[in-house]
């Protein structure tokens, strides 16, 4: 049953890896769309707000950088598509809920318990949490001001991008104007870092924190990235219909009740069924199944010191 189930895991991730070039190239292409149009979309408005950013940001004497030119460029980059699909899933998905489930997008009930939290520390991060998830919402695939929410290696990745865009122009000046761009960032006060501290903060262990219900899509996915080891956009991507063997047991690594886990695949659409032997799965099975794939193993692989 182990070996089947992650036969079947093999060929969910081998589907997911194939999918990033196929949808770098719908984003410079208004063809058939093997994804929705509301995914394509929501990516193709954060590449293209995260290149009119950059371009503002930099505008100078010596010349602007084309934002068309960048926003093309940035379009064929792995590792930013593959975070704008994870968002666009994320942000399409989020609104689902709020529609489908009546779960508030930028203030589930866990965040309204925990602005009114006597913690100072737990309360700040909750209200600032608030305020980000609200600018995602509102800006996801619309605009917005998406460079500084990036992760760090996916911002400087994209700052690379600009240099080599711009390389008609003096390289001091392109270091310079870099070097004034990353001195704005800073990962924590980010929606992510923001996330990921509030998690800290609460317990990663919390239950409550791994109920969409209750704690909304976002903490949703990020407690379960943290309880499992799995890249946050890895896990927001298994929220999808076609990739919840994926999340099931990442669920089932949480050591979670099989009621529980089933009621958040439910949630999400997902429509799957598992053998009963599954549910005698402990968490180390379930662990030691998510690692042997081969996204785990190339997540893996990243998270050591001088791998790219």
């Amino acid at each position: 049953m182990t070996a089947a189930l992650a036969a079947n895991l093999a060929s969910d991730d081998r589907a997911l890896a194939g999918a990033i070039p196929i949808v770098s190239h719908m984003l410079g292409n208004q063809g058939q769309a093997l994804l929705s149009d509301d995914v394509i979309a929501r990516m193709r408005g954060t590449i293209d707000a995260i290149a009119q950013q950059l371009c503002f940001l930099t505008t100078g004497e010596r010349g602007d950088v084309d934002v068309s030119a960048l926003g093309v460029m940035l379009a064929e980059s792995g590792g930013l598509i593959n975070h704008c699909y994870a968002l666009a899933v994320e942000g399409a998905l989020t609104q689902q809920l709020s529609v489908e489930q009546g779960i508030d997008p930028a203030l589930p009930a866990l965040l309204q318990e925990l602005i009114a939290s006597r913690d100072t520390n737990i309360r700040q991060l909750a209200m600032a949490l608030m305020a980000s998830q609200a600018r995602f919402v509102a800006g996801q695939g619309h605009g917005g001001a998406p460079l500084f929410e990036l992760p760090i290696e996916i911002f400087n990745g994209v700052l690379d991008v600009w240099k080599v865009c711009g390389a008609n122009q003096d390289n001091a000046y392109l270091v310079q104007k870099a070097s004034e761009i990353r001195a704005q960032y800073v990962e924590e006060a980010t929606r992510l870092g923001l996330l990921e501290r509030l998690i800290s903060a609460v317990g990663a262990s919390a239950e409550i924190i791994s109920e969409i219900e209750t704690a909304g899509l976002a903490i949703f996915i990020s407690a379960i990235a943290k309880s499992t080891g799995q890249p946050r956009d890895l896990v927001a991507l298994s929220c999808q219909q076609q990739q919840c063997l994926r999340l099931a047991i990442a669920l089932r690594a949480t050591g979670r009740s099989t009621e529980a886990n089933m009621r958040q695949l439910a949630l999400l659409g997902a429509n799957i069924s598992l053998p009963l032997e599954f549910n005698g799965w402990d968490k180390d099975q379930a662990l030691g199944v998510l690692g042997a794939s081969a996204l785990g193993t190339e997540a893996k692989a990243r998270a050591v010191p001088g791998n790219g």
